[in-house]
């Protein structure tokens, strides 16, 4: 750490103390400096003047934290943060680095302090600076609104679990990355959207019981929109759990992904390809009874394009669908 960053670490808890002294006023938003400060939860407890609070791995996110470019937070393993809202407004953003690395025996878990779907905002990831690091492993995340939500960044997400939120489980728009052996379920209505140019891979991962609202068709994968979307989707399974307004993965639109070795069942169908130029590679799948939707002519198919669509199949078993 250089001199002026240990001058700023000694002083700042005065300047925090006499700003509370003089001017008495509501907990507000606590952004970090951003001078490339390495904080571990115990020091941001210490330095964001009220807007996090605990210790001993217990801590509380009363309002919403900004971890800015160059800066970088540290979630320890065994860690639990609870975002202290009902409204779905307190979250952490991070436009520096996040590592949070909880371990089998000990994960870490953020969580909101209702169990509520979307009673806090989730993370949010801003890729503002060359170097800039997302990466959860061995993390819960429940009950927020969007549990990840990445904009122009490169994530890793490692044997997490998320589940409970409200609006999607996973946002990635003009980022990539790995997300490996992750479970994604009961969430209410969208699971993973992918658009604006985002090619991630997502692999070993499982996807059950969401969309559990069942009022609008969203499919566990939603790929494209705007932009080419092109990811990798290896190795996964997806369970629609006899919610019927639910398929498997949908692709939009300039899109050249590569499905493979994943199981689609139960959904109320399997692939859509849709408007124009949506053209994945299809390879060696098990794509079966997707039929749970009554509507036997527009839904129950296993693969299906609606537009000017050229994907390619190989290697798939496909069956039991209308």
């Amino acid at each position: 750490m250089s001199s002026l960053q240990k001058f700023l670490w000694a002083t700042l808890p005065f300047v925090f103390l006499a700003t509370t002294i003089v001017v008495p006023m509501a907990q507000a938003e606590y952004v970090t400096p951003g001078l490339g400060f390495n904080y571990t939860m115990d020091q941001l407890v210490a330095q964001s003047g009220g807007a996090v609070t605990g210790s001993g791995n217990s801590y509380q996110i009363n309002d919403s934290v900004v971890i800015s470019p160059s800066d970088v937070l540290n979630i320890a393993p065994g860690a639990t943060l609870t975002f202290m809202d009902t409204s779905g407004n307190i979250g952490l953003e991070i436009n520096g680095s996040l590592l949070a690395f909880g371990t089998e025996g000990a994960p870490i878990l953020l969580t909101g302090n209702t169990t509520t779907p979307g009673s806090w905002r989730g993370l949010d990831f801003n890729d503002t600076t060359p170097g800039s690091v997302f990466h959860l492993d061995r993390v819960e995340i429940a009950y927020a609104d969007i549990a990840v939500d990445v904009f122009g960044g490169d994530i890793l997400l490692a044997y997490c679990d998320i589940h409970h939120c409200l609006d999607k489980a996973v946002d990635i728009s003009s980022a990539n990355g790995l997300i490996s052996n992750c479970h994604l379920h009961h969430n209410q209505q969208r699971t993973v959207t992918m658009t604006l140019t985002s090619s991630p891979t997502f692999e070993d991962c499982i996807l059950d019981n969401n969309n559990l609202e069942n009022s609008s068709p969203y499919p566990y994968f939603n790929v494209g929109l705007q932009g080419v979307n092109s990811p990798t989707i290896r190795g996964c399974s997806i369970d629609g759990s006899g919610i019927e307004m639910s398929g498997g993965m949908a692709f939009w639109a300039s899109c050249n992904a590569l499905v493979e070795d994943n199981t689609i069942t139960g959904c109320g169908y399997g692939i859509l390809c849709y408007s124009t130029g949506a053209n994945p590679l299809i390879y060696d799948n098990e794509i079966t009874d997707n039929n749970i939707h009554p509507d036997t002519v527009n839904w129950g198919f296993g693969v299906a394009c609606n537009g000017n669509n050229s994907p390619i199949l190989a290697g798939n078993q496909i069956s039991g669908h209308w």
